[in-house]
């Protein structure tokens, strides 16, 4: 009997630590879509703002997923199974109203998981598309303020020197 209510006990704690993650998971989806938002916004204080919230979470994710693992640990070592069992070879071993929740909160765990891959990608690909346009931009604009001493047969793009503008070296 001592055996069952230690696993009993890790077994909930394991349950619990799923839906945390879950439901962390799901807030770290939404930021990230939130996100996506004022990036074409350009509203970059509330962008801090989200980007802040998502570091909150992705540390308490941390978290839950060392716990996670830790009493998968414990569960495989109390079954038998050695301590270097996955989680889905864990849930395995279980008996079929468990296993078969801890199985769909584990697929739900890894689809928000891809789905907040995803997101981070394209915001990534959106962040860096506004970088290179600012950049662009800024140098087309300096290049209004590089004189030239030196003639250029038109057609030919003269090499301009560096400048500096807010302690920042640029070049056209």
């Amino acid at each position: 009997m001592d055996t069952v209510k230690p696993i009993d006990e890790l077994t909930t704690s394991l349950e619990e630590l799923l839906v945390r993650e879950f439901r962390s998971l799901e807030t770290l989806v939404a930021l990230t879509k939130q996100e996506r938002q004022l990036l074409s916004e350009g509203d970059e204080q509330q962008i801090m703002r989200v980007v802040e919230e998502k570091e909150v979470i992705l540390d308490a994710l941390g978290l839950a997923e060392d716990s996670r693992r830790m009493v998968t640990d414990q569960i495989a070592t109390s079954l038998g199974l050695g301590s270097t069992c996955t989680l889905n070879e864990v849930i395995q071993h279980l008996k079929p109203p468990l296993s078969d929740r801890l199985a769909r909160v584990s697929e739900g765990v890894s689809a928000l998981v891809n789905d907040a891959r995803d997101l981070n990608v394209a915001n990534r690909a959106i962040s860096l598309s506004r970088l290179d346009w600012l950049d662009a931009a800024q140098g087309y604009l300096l290049s209004f303020f590089n004189t030239l001493d030196t003639y250029t047969p038109p057609g030919v793009r003269p090499s301009v020197p560096s400048t500096s503008v807010g302690g920042i070296d640029h070049k056209a």
